[in-house]
């Protein structure tokens, strides 16, 4: 992700992968490497835990009148709404993840400070729409 929004002294956008390597180690050392992480796995744990506790939940709903496997439209539909479940929590983690791993600056308390100074509390969903669609 830093890829994208590199450039050099000049302000002209770097091509390759070694000179942002430089820069990224440059100003921050091996940590730099590695800034928005502890975000990130908190985001990728609750994502995981939301998404099978809303799965298993439903699931168990569907089966309580008719025990048995469920059909592949309903794990399908069952899937998809356990995955749309996990946004409201996972989507502001995963803005603050990636806005620390592009920018050189700032905390999670500052980069969510900053979201709402800017968008309001909606702007951690911002591209929710497209997300529904994939």
């Amino acid at each position: 992700q830093k890829r994208q929004v590199a450039s050099n002294s000049r302000g002209e956008a770097t091509t390759s992968s070694a000179d942002i390597a430089r820069k990224i180690w440059k100003e921050g050392g091996v940590l730099a490497f590695y800034r928005g992480f502890g975000v990130l796995g908190t985001m990728v744990a609750n994502e995981k835990f939301i998404y099978y506790m809303l799965y298993t939940w439903m699931k168990n709903i569907l089966e309580a009148g008719s025990p048995g496997s469920l059909s592949l439209a309903s794990n399908i539909l069952l899937g998809y709404l356990s995955d749309l479940g996990r946004l409201p929590v996972t989507m502001p983690l995963d803005l603050v993840s990636t806005r620390m791993q592009t920018s050189a600056k700032g905390s999670v308390r500052e980069i969510a400070t900053s979201v709402v100074r800017e968008s309001g509390i909606l702007g951690f969903y911002e591209g929710w729409k497209a997300y529904i669609g994939l």
